[in-house]
């Protein structure tokens, strides 16, 4: 029994030691998300999604055209450089979308590491040769998908708990075992 409660105390020390030394997960891993909703620009309106990953990060742009108009008129110009100042500024134009998707027009940047990046959006009319405006956000760039070590940290809590529960099973067969070897000699 104490060795059951030594063990017990120790996995609770190291579960809270974990716990303590985790950092808070304020990073992007997953679909895209909006940055920019709802923006109007000379009645234009812009929405831009973004889906924003070290090495190619994606960029969706919803807009709504006002009468008379098309989404096809507009671009969009994305620029972003790093806050640190490490690495040189990117830039991308849009491009249009499949008629399938619920997007007007797509973009990319190429990251090149991870970490804030301001990113700016000039919306323009590229026939008329005029600037509708410029719309701005901080951009938190990470690392796309999971690495190995967020896989086993997301999986240590499902393994311990079957770890548990295989030692319990292993523990009930032995005390069954036990309590029918009394049970033969009491009859021998």
């Amino acid at each position: 029994m104490r060795r059951l409660a030594a063990r017990t105390c120790r996995f609770a020390v190291a579960a809270l030691l974990a716990l303590s030394l985790a950092s808070r997960a304020a990073a992007h891993d997953g679909p895209p998300y909006p940055i920019l909703v709802d923006e109007v620009l000379e009645g234009w309106t812009v929405s831009v999604w973004a889906d924003p990953d070290v090495g190619t990060g994606t960029f969706y742009y919803y807009l709504d055209a006002p009468a008379g108009r098309t989404p096809a008129e507009l671009l969009v110009e994305a620029h972003a450089e790093p806050a640190d100042g490490t690495t040189p500024a990117v830039s991308g134009v849009s491009v249009a979308a499949e008629p399938s998707e619920p997007f007007q027009q797509i973009g990319t940047l190429e990251f090149h590491h991870r970490g804030t990046w301001p990113t700016r959006f000039v919306v323009s009319l590229p026939e008329e040769g005029r600037v509708l405006g410029e719309l701005a956000f901080d951009l938190d760039v990470t690392p796309p998908g999971l690495g190995v070590f967020n896989l086993i940290w997301f999986a240590f809590p499902f393994l311990a708990l079957a770890l548990l529960w295989l030692r319990a099973l292993f523990l009930q067969r032995a005390h069954d075992r036990g309590s029918s070897t009394l049970t033969r000699t009491e009859e021998s």
